[in-house]
């Protein structure tokens, strides 16, 4: 594995928080922030 990169499929979470955090994880998911380039942060 080393040496690759993984695809990862990000979508846009509707609330940010920890309540929000938390109900994402319920959901299957693993929540993060994506920042770089010359974007803002996305939750």
């Amino acid at each position: 594995m080393a040496g690759q990169i993984p695809d990862l499929n990000a979508s846009v979470r509707t609330g940010t928080g920890k309540g929000a955090a938390r109900q994402s994880r319920r959901d299957g998911n693993v929540p993060g922030i994506v920042f770089g380039g010359d974007t803002d942060p996305l939750p």
